[in-house]
């Protein structure tokens, strides 16, 4: 049985409030710079998936001019879309939807001055390599691994050996290099 429009609609949220935390927490980290930027490419892709998903299930034209609107990146322009989403989309949706509007477009430029700790980094990038296929596409995984590579402790030669491309020859020649690196 296919998933519902809801459904889907539903995973797509999740898949980009979760891309939205792994961009907050790798904000300021030099090395991974790389992966924040294919994290921020898959998050504003999740936002067009949602914004024509949420098309077929409400107001149609009032959300696709609201995702015009966004696109202008005028403040004020983007203010009157996340009005639109907040009045005419349900509360369980747009309360998950608005923050991430918000933080594409109002929160991303503003970074704070902390660095987050290797340990941490490694962490989040392993979950992020962990994610593939079903959440992250293939290149943001293959930078998050490019990125790994450049810790070289024990435990990124780990992730790095354990890790299956399923035959995707981008994240096998990326992992075969990060690994030869690793010593």
């Amino acid at each position: 049985m296919r998933p519902s429009l809801f459904q889907i609609l539903l995973s797509e949220l999740e898949i980009a409030m979760a891309v939205t935390g792994y961009i907050k927490s790798l904000k300021q980290a030099n090395s991974a710079k790389i992966v924040s930027s294919a994290l921020f490419s898959e998050l504003k892709k999740c936002e067009l998936n949602i914004f024509y998903l949420l098309s077929f299930l409400y107001a149609r034209q009032k959300l696709l001019q609201a995702y015009n609107s966004i696109c202008t990146g005028k403040k004020d322009n983007i203010a009157n879309a996340i009005e639109t989403i907040d009045i005419g989309v349900s509360k369980s949706i747009s309360t998950k939807f608005i923050p991430i509007i918000e933080f594409l477009h109002y929160d991303h430029p503003h970074i704070s001055d902390l660095v987050p700790e290797k340990a941490y980094i490694i962490g989040q990038l392993k979950d992020i390599i962990h994610c593939y296929p079903a959440k992250i596409g293939s290149w943001t995984t293959a930078t998050a691994i490019y990125t790994l590579h450049q810790f070289h402790t024990p435990e990124c030669s780990t992730i790095l050996a354990n890790f299956n491309s399923n035959g995707n020859q981008l994240l096998e020649e990326t992992r075969n290099f990060a690994l030869s690196n690793q010593t």
